[in-house]
């Protein structure tokens, strides 16, 4: 029994997908739509389906397309995995003209993230849930942290939504300038420089006195004035835009507060130890880095440095990592002014090595040599080669020294007017940020040959020289008793050497060491 004319005319029949029976956002359709009828239509067959209810089809005619999602295309074949966001699967990026798309839910054809790679929304489908909660976000957008189910988000709902998406972009900002701080430059402060400005006007101890301060009260103002504005809309847009703030509060932190980790922690002390130069490590698949403010940094290097712990001090500025970006300590004034601390121990340990005999005293301390000072030839051929052995050193290239100049007969001489070369460039680095000199000085011992060959060199760069000269006489003028002491114990004819060599110098500004040397002891000659 078929449907009479009457009845055809007024009736369409819906076929209902069966990928949409969960889905309550709506549905992707094919309708079957008699009016409308072509001239093969017209020539009807009968085809009996059931002749027990005597049912028969007397003509059938093919869909009209419905919009519909991606997935629910009958013209265009799609693959379903659960997330895959690289690129388009098969055909998944074929489209007809009523293709939607899941996640924005507009045309396929006007989305702009169809193909595009890491979002390729022509790969979503309802049956995954990563694109399930992509979509949840993209129709719910900030409001899809309250969990909420799509039907219940109303108009008030949106409102909240979108003021509140408008305050977190505003708060990111304020946030973000409070966590790099303000800073504030001294007024006044003292030059240490070469050549010394006039107080407040050099910049390298002006950035060194300045002060960082944190201001939240940018973020209080932005927040206060969220709140306020919260109170006179609706209850449902007060209530998300109070838990939203409050959420985002929650995550701010006091960039002042200083994370220090224990000295027994693992990964700090692998790297005290040499056994890690990285300052990294992957503990239960997360990689963890060695990094610290630059206060814990100052301080953990003072303790070391007092401990004279100076390989794990290298060990440790080589692998720790500290703020670099805009507005933070440049790491190479940070390690200068580090290492400053602990550079002329480093440097006098090694000359007192290298003027010193292969074999220990008794005591087991180092035997000091009186090295001849060797012919002039010799020196200059050393120093001709010591520029490009240290640069070698610089670029860690194991350096090979050439047999011709570093023999067996004048070794040591060789080895002090190497360390001389390289005392002589890094003052020229990194005079600034050096505390004391005189300790170098002090360690040639009776090579005064080599000192004097230093300060030399030191004389053809008149600002170095200036600040070496000034160093050492802070240095005699804060250690007047640890020098007498030492030079009644180096004996006189030290002593007369020491004043010698400077009060013959060449430059005026060196003597002025040898006169004040001078005066230190004639005002203790009674003692």
């Amino acid at each position: 029994m078929g449907p009479s004319k009457g009845e055809e005319e007024e009736q369409s029949v819906i076929l209902i997908s069966d990928d949409e029976a969960e889905n309550t956002l709506g549905s992707s359709v094919l309708v079957v739509d008699p009016l409308e009828k072509s001239a093969l239509e017209e020539e009807k067959s009968e085809e009996v389906v059931d002749e027990e209810c005597e049912l028969m089809v007397t003509f059938c005619k093919q869909a009209n397309v419905m919009p519909h999602a991606r997935y629910d295309c009958t013209i265009h074949l799609f693959e379903r995995t659960e997330c895959d966001t690289c690129s388009p699967l098969g055909k998944n990026a074929d489209i007809c003209d009523q293709c939607y798309c899941y996640i924005c839910d507009k045309l396929a054809a006007e989305c702009q993230n169809w193909t595009t790679s890491s979002l390729c929304h022509c790969n979503a489908h309802n049956k995954s849930k990563f694109w399930k909660d992509q979509r949840d976000f993209a129709l719910a957008g900030v409001l899809v942290m309250f969990n909420l189910e799509l039907t219940d988000i109303d108009a008030d709902l949106r409102h909240g939504g979108s003021l509140l998406i408008k305050f977190i972009q505003e708060l990111s900002v304020e946030y973000n300038k409070y966590l790099v701080g303000e800073k504030i430059p001294p007024t006044q402060h003292e030059c240490i420089c070469l050549p010394k400005l006039p107080a407040g006007q050099c910049n390298i101890c002006r950035s060194r006195n300045t002060e960082v301060v944190y201001k939240y009260s940018g973020v209080f103002a932005l927040v206060t004035r969220f709140l306020n504005q919260a109170e006179q809309e609706s209850p449902k847009a007060a209530a998300v835009m109070y838990l939203g703030a409050a959420k985002e509060i929650a995550l701010h932190k006091d960039p002042a507060l200083l994370n220090v980790v224990p000295w027994d922690d693992m990964l700090l002390t692998t790297v005290l130890k040499g056994q890690n130069i990285t300052g990294q490590r992957t503990q239960k698949g997360r990689k963890m880095r060695l990094w610290e403010a630059f206060p814990v940094i100052e301080a953990r290097v003072k303790k070391l440095v007092d401990k004279e712990n100076y390989k794990e001090v290298v060990r440790y500025l080589r692998a720790v990592k500290c703020n670099d970006t805009k507005g933070s300590v440049n790491r190479f004034d940070f390690v200068y002014e580090c290492s400053a601390v602990f550079q002329p121990k480093c440097w006098s340990s090694l000359i007192m090595i290298l003027g010193s005999s292969s074999l220990l005293e008794k005591s087991g301390h180092l035997h000091p040599l009186s090295l001849k000072e060797p012919p002039l030839d010799f020196q200059r051929g050393v120093l001709a080669a010591s520029s490009g052995l240290l640069e070698e050193l610089k670029a860690k290239i194991n350096v090979s020294l050439p047999p011709t100049i570093f023999s067996p007969h004048l070794h040591h001489e060789a080895c002090l007017i190497l360390a001389v070369q390289a005392i002589q460039q890094m003052l020229f680095c990194d005079l600034p940020y050096l505390n004391s000199f005189l300790e170098i000085a002090l360690a040639f011992g009776n090579n005064f040959w080599a000192l004097r060959l230093l300060l030399d060199h030191l004389s053809y760069e008149e600002h170095v020289l200036h600040g070496t000269v000034n160093l050492i006489l802070r240095d005699l003028n804060h250690q007047k008793a640890t020098m007498l002491k030492l030079w009644q114990n180096l004996g006189p004819q030290y002593v007369g050497e020491f004043l010698c060599l400077f009060l013959t110098c060449r430059h005026q500004k060196m003597q002025s060491i040898g006169l004040f040397a001078l005066s230190i002891i004639t005002e203790n000659l009674h003692m």
